[in-house]
């Protein structure tokens, strides 16, 4: 189990979006202000954000939940009038839900959520629920202020906040995700799927110029990341499904880029076949729906 850090969240400021994200040496750092100002979220918007639990269907289906942050609100996937939390209809947990077997009871997930903020989500939660995706850890870092910190000045500073942020991710983050999964855990007895995130970067296309190192790093740090939930959710019990083979050749610097490049409104996250061929193509072939149709009517 993690150690739990006291003390204030190192980069300070508002919970931002995963902001893993390379800038051009030109990059105006306003623009980073303003994805971090965009993503200001609290418990109380994250609560308006649930939504209720459907009415009766047949129960052939399986009663699927969605919890988590902007990864699985599907931000970037296309247009939005949901508000604040900017769920679209290209999300995976929408095109998990266009499975026949799959009927998506609720979709809580917010953009900005941390890791506090899944209790208050997981209301939508019942005896009837089967299964449960989840994507969230990456608000918590906030890796905003790593990047404008690696790219604004000296190399030193870089690894000192990379080291920072590490010991935050392997601490305090593994300590919260542990305390979260046990709440799903006791609420729950549906199968659990904890989604990673992808590298965000394709250093190896030789696009990236002299951001490359930069983008390297930025890449092991989303590992370490990686590295922590799937830890906490193994340790929950919980299945955790690795998405960095997909988007492998579609980061930024790709020739097919499957995540928004900085500048666009969803800078930093995964473009609609982004969530299609990395998101969804993984969940598909990792997560076995007979089984969990199976043992969930089992017991209906």
């Amino acid at each position: 189990m993690g150690k739990r850090v006291s003390g204030p969240i190192p980069f300070g400021g508002q919970p931002a979006y995963l902001v893993l994200m390379i800038t051009p040496p030109n990059f105006n750092l306003a623009v980073l202000a303003r994805l971090a100002a965009a993503s200001v979220m609290t418990a109380g918007l994250v609560a308006g954000a649930v939504a209720a639990p459907a009415s009766a269907h047949p129960k052939e289906t399986i009663d699927y939940v969605a919890l988590g942050d902007s990864y699985s609100a599907g931000l970037g996937a296309g247009s939005t009038n949901d508000f604040p939390c900017l769920k679209t209809p290209g999300s995976f947990p929408d095109r998990i839900d266009a499975r026949k077997s799959v009927n998506l009871v609720a979709n809580a997930s917010c953009s900005g959520a941390i890791t506090a903020h899944i209790p208050v989500q997981a209301v939508a939660l019942t005896d009837d629920t089967d299964l449960v995706t989840i994507t969230v850890g990456g608000n918590d870092l906030q890796y905003s202020t790593v990047v404008a910190t690696c790219l604004g000045f000296t190399p030193g500073d870089c690894t000192a906040s990379l080291r920072t942020a590490r010991q935050y991710a392997e601490n305090q983050l593994a300590w919260d995700l542990q305390t979260v999964f046990a709440g799903i855990q006791q609420q729950s007895d549906a199968h659990v799927v904890v989604m990673g995130y992808p590298h965000l970067f394709s250093p190896q296309f030789g696009r990236l110029g002299p951001n490359t190192a930069a983008a390297k790093a930025m890449n092991e740090a989303t590992t370490v990341l990686n590295d922590v939930i799937e830890s906490a959710a193994d340790e929950a019990g919980f299945q955790y499904v690795d998405v960095t083979k997909e988007f492998r050749n579609h980061g930024i610097g790709a020739p097919d880029p499957w995540i928004h490049g900085v500048g666009a409104d969803a800078a930093l996250h995964p473009t609609a076949e982004g969530y299609k061929k990395g998101y969804f193509k993984t969940f598909k072939s990792e997560v076995q729906l007979n089984k969990i149709q199976k043992k969930s009517h089992s017991y209906k």
